[in-house]
C-alpha cells in the first residue's frame, strides 16, 4: 500500500489569487530573469563575499536596514563548524537562534500536521539526484527540494531533470552551504539572492521558502530572507543524520545517535515511521549520495507506506503557494509585483477551500500550541508554523518565536564528509567548483 498523497492544497486554496505586497514589503526584490549565458559565482570553498551582492539587492538591504526591518544582531562565530556563539553582551532574547536555543520564528515551518510526513531533501543537485528523481516519479511522490545555488551552476542539466518529476517544489538552501548566522548581512543577501536567481533563470519559478545550512538561522537571517526575498524558513523536528554515512561505511559522526552507523540511522527512521502520528514529521534527509537516497527509498518511504502516513511537500502541508509567482507547479505565473497570498509575512490564505483527506480547507498555517516573546517561555496567541493541511494544528510540542523548540536533534554540527560528488568537467570553470562543497551536511 502506498502512502496517501495530499493534493496540492496551495493550488486548491489559492488558484490565481494574488495580493500586492508593495505596501507591507516595500523592500521586496523584484527579480529579472537572466539569459542562459549569465555567469554565476563560482565555488571556492568559502561563502560568497559582500561585494558579490547585486547592486539592487544591496540598495534594498540598506533601505530595509535603515527602516528598522533588519534587526541589529551581530554575526555569530563558529569554531570548527560547531555551535555558533554570539559576541559577549548580545541580547539573546532578541536573537531567536535555532542553533543555540532551537528557537523558531513566527513564520518558520518545522513540523507537519498530524498523520503527515513532509517529504523534502537537502543539498541537491548531486550525482544521486537522477536516482532520486526516478524513484519519486515511479511512486508519484511530491517533494520539496532545498537546492544549493552553486550546485545548480555545477550541474547545469540537473535542474531540468528535477523539473521533469511531477510535483517538485524548489526552495533555497544557500549558494555555498555555510553557516548563515556567521555571515554579514550583505553575504546573507548574496547567498539567498543568487540561489533564488539561478532557480528563476532556469525554471521561471521564484522560490518563496528556504532552509539555512545546518538549520543555522536567527532573526537577522529571517528578516533578510523575508523582507528582501519573501522566503519563509523551514526547519525540521526529526533528524536522520544520514549525511554522516553518505560517503562510506565509516561514519563522520562517531558517538551520534542516529548517525554513528548505517544501522542506527535505519533504526531511527523505522522507529519514527512506526511511532506516534502527532505531531506530524518533517525529517531531515539528503540527496547527497546513493546511500542517503537508498535510506529514503528503503526505510522512510517504506515506513510511510506501511504505517498509513499521508505525505506532502512543504508548500502542500503548510498551505502556502509553492512559489512567489505561482500557486503550484502548473499554475500561471503572476507578475512579480503581485506576490501570491501566503508567502512569508503576507496575509493568510482565504477561507472556503478544501483539501483531500485532511479536513476542511482554508485554514492558514497553524499557530503553535506554546509560544512566547523572543528567548523566553510563556504563552501567546501567535506561534510558529507547526503547519496545517486543512485545519489548524496545535500539537503539544509546537513552539513559537522565541521559545525553545522540541526536536529530536538540536545543534546541527557543520562537520561533514568530504568527497562530495564532482560536477562534469565541462560544467564549471574551476575544477574544484563542487568539491568545495564537501562539507555539506544539512
Amino acid at each position: 500500500m502506498l502512502g496517501l498523497r495530499l493534493l496540492p492544497v496551495a493550488v486548491l486554496l489559492f488558484g490565481g489569487v494574488s495580493a500586492s505586497v508593495a505596501s507591507s514589503h516595500p523592500h521586496r526584490i523584484q527579480f529579472k530573469r537572466q539569459a542562459s549565458s549569465t555567469q554565476y559565482p563560482q565555488l571556492n570553498g568559502k561563502p560568497l563575499t559582500a561585494d558579490q551582492i547585486k547592486p539592487e539587492w544591496k540598495a534594498a538591504l540598506d533601505a530595509a536596514t535603515k527602516a528598522g526591518k533588519i534587526p541589529n544582531i551581530p554575526p555569530s562565530t563558529s569554531v570548527d563548524g560547531g555551535t555558533p556563539t554570539y559576541p559577549s553582551g548580545t541580547d539573546m532574547t532578541k536573537v531567536c537562534s535555532w542553533s543555540t536555543d532551537a528557537c523558531q520564528g513566527p513564520n518558520d515551518v518545522y513540523q507537519a500536521p498530524d498523520g503527515v510526513v513532509g517529504v523534502q531533501f537537502d543539498d541537491g543537485p548531486t550525482e544521486a539526484t537522477a536516482r532520486l528523481n526516478q524513484f519519486l516519479t515511479q511512486n508519484n511522490i511530491s517533494a520539496t527540494r532545498f537546492l544549493i545555488g552553486g550546485q545548480i551552476a555545477g550541474f547545469p542539466n540537473a535542474l531540468a531533470g528535477i523539473m521533469k518529476v511531477p510535483n517538485q517544489q524548489l526552495c533555497v538552501h544557500s549558494y555555498t552551504h555555510h553557516q548563515m548566522t556567521t555571515l554579514t548581512s550583505e553575504q546573507i543577501a548574496a547567498e539567498l539572492g543568487w540561489t533564488a536567481q539561478i532557480i528563476y533563470d532556469q525554471t521561471g519559478f521564484i522560490p518563496n521558502c528556504h532552509r539555512c545550512p545546518y538549520g543555522d538561522v536567527d532573526n537577522r537571517v529571517r528578516a533578510i530572507a523575508e523582507e528582501l526575498f519573501g522566503l519563509y524558513h523551514v526547519s525540521w523536528n526529526h533528524d536522520t543524520n544520514d549525511w554522516c554515512v553518505s560517503q562510506s561505511e565509516t561514519s563522520a559522526c562517531p558517538g551520534e545517535n542516529p548517525g554513528s552507523s548505517v544501522d542506527n540511522i535505519q533504526t531511527y527512521i523505522d522507529t519514527t515511521m512506526a511511532g506516534p502520528k502527532s505531531p506530524g514529521v518533517i525529517m531531515l534527509e539528503h540527496e547527497l549520495s546513493d546511500r542517503t537516497v537508498g535510506l529514503f527509498e528503503e526505510h522512510t518511504w517504506t515506513g510511510i507506506s506501511k504505517n498509513g502516513w499521508k505525505h506532502a511537500n512543504i508548500g502542500e502541508l503548510a498551505q502556502k503557494p509553492w512559489y512567489a509567482n505561482a500557486a503550484g507547479p502548473d499554475s500561471a505565473k503572476t507578475a512579480q509585483n503581485n506576490i501570491l497570498v501566503g508567502s512569508a509575512g503576507s496575509a493568510a490564505p482565504p477561507s472556503g477551500g478544501s483539501s483531500s483527506g485532511t479536513g476542511s480547507g482554508g485554514a492558514s498555517a497553524s499557530t503553535g500550541g506554546s509560544s512566547a516573546a523572543a528567548g523566553k517561555s510563556g504563552t501567546s496567541t501567535s506561534g510558529s508554523t507547526a503547519a496545517a493541511a486543512g485545519s489548524a494544528s496545535t500539537p503539544s510540542s509546537s513552539t513559537a518565536a522565541g521559545t525553545t523548540g522540541t526536536t529530536t536533534s538540536t545543534t546541527k554540527k557543520s562537520s561533514a564528509p568530504a568527497g562530495f560528488a564532482a560536477a562534469p568537467a565541462a560544467a564549471v570553470a574551476a575544477a574544484a567548483a563542487v568539491a568545495v562543497v564537501g562539507a555539506l551536511c544539512a
